[in-house]
């Protein structure tokens, strides 16, 4: 998997449990201050109070609201950041992804990037070993994700990027495959050796 496409899954997954946050801490300061600052109005004319006649009082109240705010912002980009972290170790080239086993996409889905993904499907008749796993994993049919990278170059031009779909013990392994190896794989499983 290349780095691009490793940095864009790793935020995709962070987003989904700790979001990044929108604003900076200034955002976040006014508009804690100025939530506490009507909630104190609203106080004070439901309780008769008089907050608002002292001005001092409200003033100490809004920048603690603030520094609250600001505070909230940062305690949610740490997380943001631990969890894209988390995430992109995840994803190291070393071994393969384990996701939770979750329903097929429909053929046609943007991927990464915006790049176009087509589906296709490999079936295996005998164990197999593919480049990239520690272990011959058990036959099955699996899914392939075929996907264009678009390369950065001034002329149009991509790169064909292969991952296998591994299902077993209710997780789902991507692993980025060769079409070479993917063939070679194939091809040894329909001939296997006497």
């Amino acid at each position: 998997m290349t780095t691009p496409t490793r940095i864009a899954n790793a935020r995709a997954a962070a987003r989904s449990y700790a979001p990044k946050p929108n604003g900076t801490a200034l955002t976040y300061g006014l508009i804690a201050a100025a939530l506490t600052t009507a909630a104190a109005i609203i106080a004070d004319a439901y309780f008769r109070t008089d907050v608002v006649g002292r001005p001092v009082g409200l003033a100490v109240i809004a920048t603690l609201a603030f520094a609250s705010g600001a505070v909230f912002r940062f305690w949610r980009q740490r997380r943001y950041v631990g969890a894209f972290r988390a995430e992109y170790v995840k994803r190291t080239p070393t071994a393969p992804v384990s996701v939770p086993a979750i329903s097929g996409e429909p053929a046609g889905v943007k991927g990464a990037h915006g790049s176009d993904e087509e589906l296709e499907f490999v079936t295996f008749r005998s164990a197999f070993l593919l480049p990239g796993l520690t272990e011959t994993h058990p036959p099955g049919t699996f899914e392939v994700r075929l996907r264009k990278e678009p390369l950065d170059v001034s002329w149009g031009a991509f790169r064909l990027i292969k991952t296998i779909m591994l299902t077993g013990h209710g997780v789902i392994e991507a692993l980025e495959v060769k079409e070479d190896d993917l063939a070679a794989a194939l091809k040894h499983d329909a001939n296997p050796p006497q």
